[in-house]
Formats: C-alpha cells, structure tokens, sequence
C-alpha cells in the first residue's frame, strides 16, 4: 500500500468492518441485503484490521465473496473475479494440469517457447472441454453450503481427451486436424 501498489484481497465473512460513524459488525452483515448475481460497495473507506480500505461483496450462485481495496469501490468485484480467472489458468498450466513448473528450464527463450505451446495446449484442452460439457455435462458436485458446479471442470475434460488422443495415434491425427481447423479458419 506503501509504494502505491494497487490491489484487491479477498477476505474473511467474519472480517469485522467498521463504517464511518458506526461500530463494527461482521461484513457478512454489511451485506446481507444482497440480491443472488449482485453486488454491491461501500461507498466510504471503511476500519477494517486498523486500515481504511473500501469494502466491496457479491453473491452468486457459489456463494459470497467479500473483497477489500484501497482504492475506489467501482470496479473492486469485476476485477478481482478478472485476477481469479488468471489464477485458475496459472493453476491449469501448472499442478492442476500440465506441470509446467516440473520442466525446470531456466533460459528465457526455452521458457518463452514452452509458455507459447502450454497456452495453445490450454485452449485446445479448452475447446475440447466445452464440445465434451455440451455433448455430455459432468455430474454437479454440491458443498455443505449450497453451492454447486461442474464436479470435473471444463479444462479437465479436454485435457483428458487430450491425453486419450496421444495415447492413440490414429485418433490422434483426426484430433489435430479438427484443431487445426478450429485455430485456422
């Protein structure tokens, strides 16, 4: 915050907030009026851990989710849902799915050519996901909270056929021409 770093965190329900003028309350409280697929900002920096930072929260069909910023309420929620989409493909192109951290290249050029494929083997995996999801959805796994979705997500699916094309080679040659023809028009 110190060197003007903007950012947006992900907190707690029970994370106590105080608005200006009033006593402290959960921010789960703050929110409770909160319609599904809305969400809403306090206008005002808010004390939350001895900080003034502006409070933001929404609620979907996964649940609630309450973010904090140091700056303008705006834009707090669409931005950190755009940094969580860029942490999922982080986590596909690494554990959750190609490893790519187990490679241990060091040379930026190798590096730069590995990322390059990774990222067309990720939209690959991708597209393949979405015709399997449409084809046959995968079962609905549900939390202890009410939330629900995809028990497999996009991305496995079609990494799983991906792998299934590699250990065939005739499937394999028939899956890289529909590829290349949905990356070539």
């Amino acid at each position: 915050m110190e060197q003007g770093i903007l950012f947006r965190v992900r907190i707690k329900k029970n994370t106590q907030v105080a608005k200006p003028g009033s006593s402290a309350i959960s921010v789960r409280l703050q929110f409770r009026s909160l319609k599904a697929g809305t969400w809403d900002a306090i206008s005002k920096p808010c004390k939350i851990w001895g900080l003034k930072l502006y409070v933001a929260g929404s609620l979907s069909h996964k649940g609630y989710c309450f973010v904090v910023s140091q700056d303008k309420p705006d834009t707090i929620i669409p931005d950190y849902h755009c940094r969580w989409e860029i942490e999922s493909l982080f986590s596909c192109l690494k554990t959750r799915g190609f490893d790519m951290e187990a490679c241990r290249l060091t040379a930026p050029e190798r590096t730069d050519k590995l990322t390059a494929l990774l990222a067309l083997a990720f939209c690959w995996s991708y597209t393949e996901g979405l015709k399997r999801q449409a084809i046959s959805p995968s079962r609905i796994a549900k939390t202890r909270f009410g939330a629900s979705w995809p028990a497999e997500s996009i991305f496995h699916q079609g990494l799983e056929y991906l792998q299934e094309l590699l250990l065939n080679p005739d499937k394999l040659k028939r899956g890289f021409k529909q590829a290349l023809n949905f990356f070539v028009p």
